[in-house]
């Protein structure tokens, strides 16, 4: 009977552990750009990069955040990395389209890209090798 409540279980919190990963990614994002934006006003970075410095950002955050997911919930680590990856993108891309759509498709694509690429390699970087027991 335990092994039934267990399998239960095991979707919400991996659920869980992905809205909490994607959370904690929109936060290194959004405090990457507060960062970048101060610097540009400040005059110290010119503001023909800040298109350079959103796909950054959101490459940093996408990986922070699978960390966190992967970290939380340590089956399927690949799984979950990408779909932190996949809530991200979905709501930065429904972010864009609510605000005006100023993000053409190529940009679009690129935030996609930086997206997939900071999940996959928080995802891979995560966890140690599973060590074998020796009988």
């Amino acid at each position: 009977m335990r092994k039934n409540e267990d399998k239960k279980n095991a979707g919400n919190k991996n659920a869980k552990s992905v809205l909490i990963g994607a959370l904690v990614g929109f936060m290194m994002t959004v405090a990457l750009f507060a960062i970048f934006a101060a610097l540009i006003t400040s005059g110290k970075i010119s503001e023909t990069l800040m298109p350079y410095l959103a796909v950054f950002s959101a490459l940093i955050g996408a990986f922070i955040g699978s960390m966190t997911a992967v970290r939380r919930y340590k089956n399927k680590r690949m799984i979950v990395a990408l779909e932190v990856g996949g809530v991200m993108f979905g709501v930065s891309l429904l972010t864009s389209v609510v605000a005006g759509g100023a993000a053409g498709a190529g940009s679009s694509l690129l935030v996609l890209a930086a997206v997939a690429a900071g999940s996959i390699a928080g995802g891979l970087l995560s966890l140690r090798k599973k060590t074998r027991r020796h009988a």
